[in-house]
């Protein structure tokens, strides 16, 4: 074998395009752009979520505007110079709150491509805004084209990189709502589960559904207990006193409110009365359980 077939055993193989092999490729990369501007992109579902969005891009104008202070803010002398700064702001917050509101309302599918146009929309509201307020706020001038331009590059300028922290941040934001509402849930469905279990003096232990539970009634020695069994309200008298009752079973929830009585406030509806007493009544039955004045501050969440 000779030294240049030697040789060429080393050499690596590269893959080459033909002109109708190059520009398929682009039409797919092409292709594939669009359809992940279609692809759907997440909305807020609640004002709590829509405001806090408009306030973080709103302070976030705000710094930039502060720290930054671009195309002559440095220069701008005014004893209230960040004051008058703020308003950009406050504009940036009502458009922004505005958008993401009126399609919260108006769409049920809305697409990254939605997303964009959507801010490039808002940024051109902002700047005509901003202008309006610089006309006759701040510089007192006359309408000016040429000005109003410039004004329109300013806010896409400062908006455009705020927009795209908003825009790439947005589903991250939104997943962690998601999974903090989704523990909040589990946390709420343990609570409901929850069981008590009361043991007398004498005779068999009982366990039932802490929401199952509505009162227990002292009488004398024992307690009867009243509870949902099957959609109704059942009783059970058992041999423990109040005290002891209360120390097997009260909680957040179920609390002692009068010395003949222990009270499951998941269960109550309303309250009536004065800073003596208070009558409360309760889901499931036509009986009314006193307050003593010592315990109104433990059922101040029960309606009146």
């Amino acid at each position: 074998m000779s030294k240049n077939s030697s040789t060429n055993l080393y050499l690596p193989s590269f893959h080459t395009f033909n002109d109708s092999q190059y520009a398929t490729l682009k039409i797919h990369k092409k292709r594939t752009s669009l359809t992940i501007l279609k692809l759907k992109y997440p909305t807020y579902n609640s004002p709590k979520e829509i405001g806090t969005s408009a306030l973080i891009v709103a302070l976030l104008v705000y710094l930039f505007l502060v720290l930054f202070q671009p195309f002559g803010t440095y220069n701008y002398i005014h004893a209230n110079k960040y004051l008058l700064l703020a308003p950009y702001a406050i504009i940036a917050f009502v458009a922004f709150y505005m958008g993401d509101y009126f399609i919260a309302k108006r769409f049920e599918k809305w697409t990254w491509m939605n997303e964009i146009c959507k801010n490039c929309i808002l940024l051109l509201l902002c700047s005509i805004v901003s202008y309006w307020y610089n006309m006759y706020f701040i510089n007192n001038a006359d309408f000016s084209l040429r000005t109003l331009f410039y004004m329109v590059l300013f806010t896409y300028a400062v908006g455009l990189p705020i927009c795209t922290i908003a825009f790439f941040g947005k589903p991250f934001f939104l997943k962690l709502n998601e999974n903090q509402s989704e523990v909040l849930q589990a946390n709420s469905k343990i609570k409901t589960e929850r069981r008590i279990s009361i043991t007398p003096s004498f005779g068999d232990e009982i366990s039932l559904l802490e929401k199952h539970f509505l009162y227990a009634q002292s009488e004398g020695n024992y307690s009867n207990i009243f509870f949902l069994k099957n959609g109704e309200v059942a009783s059970k008298l058992l041999r423990i006193s109040l005290k002891k009752l209360e120390e097997q079973i009260c909680n957040d929830e179920i609390i002692r409110c009068h010395r003949s009585y222990i009270l499951n406030i998941q269960n109550a509806i309303k309250k009536k009365g004065n800073a003596q007493g208070f009558i409360v009544t309760l889901h499931h039955t036509t009986h009314k359980i006193p307050i003593s004045r010592k315990y109104i501050d433990r059922i101040q969440s029960v309606s009146k």
